[in-house]
């Protein structure tokens, strides 16, 4: 009695869930009396240099980061842009850092990039 217990409660379960079914509802729109989908222009193609309003103010990236314009709206060529960071910390009680890291576009596509960094704990005297 104890084994069939569960089996019995198990199928009550399933047997009350299926019950409880709904109606279907309709989600589609009504179709058109000849049953194909209504035709529809296609949208006109894009003009070769027509890239969208804004893509001529966004940024342009290159192998080390942003690109520069210049004052005309033309873009500096890469190979003339190196790219870089200094890093400097300092602390109470021995603490100090120095840093820095250079990146130079090779090329269009390429790019070398030079880092250093020294660091330091402890007092110093």
């Amino acid at each position: 009695m104890i084994r069939a217990a569960p089996l019995v409660l198990v199928a009550a379960l399933c047997i009350a869930s299926v019950g409880q079914a709904q109606e279907a509802i309709p989600t589609a729109a009504a179709a058109p009396p000849s049953g194909a989908p209504p035709q529809v222009a296609p949208p006109p193609p894009l003009a070769a240099n027509d890239r969208g309003p804004r893509a001529q103010d966004g940024p342009l990236y290159g192998p080390c980061g942003v690109l520069r314009r210049k004052a005309d709206g033309s873009v500096a060529p890469a190979a003339d842009q190196a790219h870089g960071e200094v890093s400097a910390a300092v602390g109470t009680h021995g603490y100090r850092e120095a840093g820095g890291v250079v990146c130079q576009p090779i090329g269009d596509h390429a790019a070398v990039t030079l880092g250093v960094d020294v660091g330091g704990w402890g007092r110093g005297r």
